[in-house]
Formats: C-alpha cells, sequence, structure tokens
C-alpha cells in the first residue's frame, strides 16, 4: 500500500506531532500561558500531515 519509506515518515511525524502536544498540555497543566503555542503547532501538523496524505491518494 505504502512504500516503506513513506510509512517511515509518517510514524515519525507522528512521534513528533505527540511530543509537542504532550509538551503544550504539560506547559498548561503547570500553569503557563504559552503552553498552547506548541498545542498549536501540534495540531498544524497533523492538519498538514492529513493533507498530504489526501494529496498522495491515501
Amino acid at each position: 500500500m505504502f512504500e516503506p519509506g513513506v510509512v517511515k515518515r509518517h510514524r515519525w511525524s507522528a512521534l513528533l506531532n505527540g511530543i509537542v502536544i504532550g509538551f503544550g498540555l504539560m506547559s498548561i497543566m503547570s500553569g503557563v500561558i504559552f503552553g498552547a503555542l506548541p498545542m498549536v503547532v501540534g495540531i498544524a501538523i497533523e492538519v498538514w500531515q492529513r493533507k498530504r496524505l489526501s494529496a498522495q491518494g491515501g
């Protein structure tokens, strides 16, 4: 279905997305207002990945 390189890239992107959103949640729970910025970046990465996957026909 997918080439091995594409699957590996998607896995790394998903890992990065989870880390960024996790940092944002941790910051917000700690009371830091700027914790929303990593969450926004993580959501933007997710949207970008979904658009790219749809464009590839996946």
